[in-house]
C-alpha cells in the first residue's frame, strides 16, 4: 500500500521491528520507546496515572501491553496514523527479506500530533514511577541530553 505522497508523511519505516525514525518526530519516536517498555518499569503501571489528563491518548488503556509496542498500535490510539505492513519481494535468499514497516501521520496534522506527543512527553518524564525506567532509556538523568 502506498499512501498518497501529499496526504501522508512518514514517520518512521524500514524492515519490521527495526523501523528507522524521521528526525521531525523526536517526540512521538520518545513516547514510543518509553510506553514500549513499560514492562520494565520497576514499579507497576497505572495506565490511568500513565495516560493523565491527555485526551489525545485515552485508547492506550485499550491497546495491547506495552501500548505502542508494534507501530500497528498508532493507527488505534489515532486515525491521525496509517501503519502499513508490506510483504518482501522475493529476493532468492532464504531468510533474506523482512516485512517493509511503514508508519505513517496525516501532513495537514504534523504540527499539531508532534505538539501532543510534546506535551505528553513531558507528563511522562514527570511521573515518579517512571523515573528509573527513563534513566535506563537515557531520557532523564546524566546521560539525558547526549542521547537524545
Amino acid at each position: 500500500m502506498n499512501p498518497d505522497d501529499d496526504a501522508w508523511t512518514i514517520v518512521a519505516a524500514g524492515d519490521q521491528g527495526e523501523e528507522q525514525w524521521r528526525p521531525m518526530f523526536p517526540s512521538i519516536r520518545d513516547v514510543r520507546e518509553i510506553l514500549s517498555q513499560l514492562e520494565n518499569a520497576e514499579q507497576p503501571v497505572d495506565m490511568d496515572a500513565i495516560k493523565g489528563d491527555f485526551k489525545y491518548f485515552d485508547g492506550l488503556a485499550s491497546l495491547d501491553f506495552p501500548p505502542l509496542y508494534a507501530l500497528a498500535d498508532f493507527e488505534s490510539l489515532s486515525g491521525d496514523f496509517m501503519h502499513c505492513l508490506d510483504e518482501p519481494e522475493d529476493d532468492g535468499v532464504p531468510g533474506g527479506s523482512f516485512n517493509q514497516s511503514r508508519l505513517f501521520v496525516e501532513t495537514h496534522r504534523v504540527q499539531a500530533v508532534e505538539a501532543e506527543f510534546e506535551r505528553f512527553l513531558g507528563h511522562l518524564r514527570s511521573l515518579a514511577c517512571l523515573r528509573s525506567l527513563l534513566e535506563y532509556l537515557g531520557k532523564e538523568g546524566p546521560t539525558a541530553a547526549k542521547l537524545s
